[in-house]
């Protein structure tokens, strides 16, 4: 989750109140609970920042997923996620004949020699 306020004059207006503020973010335990972990996640998750939006996917391909942040006035941010051996795969569906890019493509999965 990405923070920061809207005004940058906030903070000589109201004593105590941040114009940028840190992100935060949550571990899924078992899909029951979620654990703050943002002290521990680094500098791209820690650092001051006011902003606006962002978006999740792997952007460098390892497998884990990555986070774009957009901040207001500052360029765009990418903090690696360099956690550990998550498992992907990636597939390239072409068609025959008429439905050269697959769209709708059914896709199974066979694992260990076995359907």
């Amino acid at each position: 989750m990405v923070n920061g306020h809207v005004y940058p004059e906030l903070e000589s207006k109201m004593p105590g109140s941040l114009y940028r503020e840190s992100s935060i973010l949550y571990r899924n335990l078992d899909g029951k609970k979620v654990a703050d972990i943002s002290q521990s996640a680094g500098p791209g998750v820690v650092a001051r920042h006011s902003s606006r939006g962002l978006a999740l996917g792997d952007f460098d391909n390892d497998g884990n997923v990555d986070i774009f942040i957009n901040s207001m006035n500052e360029r765009p941010s990418l903090p690696k996620n360099s956690g550990g051996g998550n498992h992907f795969i990636n597939l390239r569906l072409v068609g025959v004949q008429s439905n050269r890019r697959a769209i709708g493509a059914r896709v199974t999965l066979y694992a260990g020699g076995r359907r």
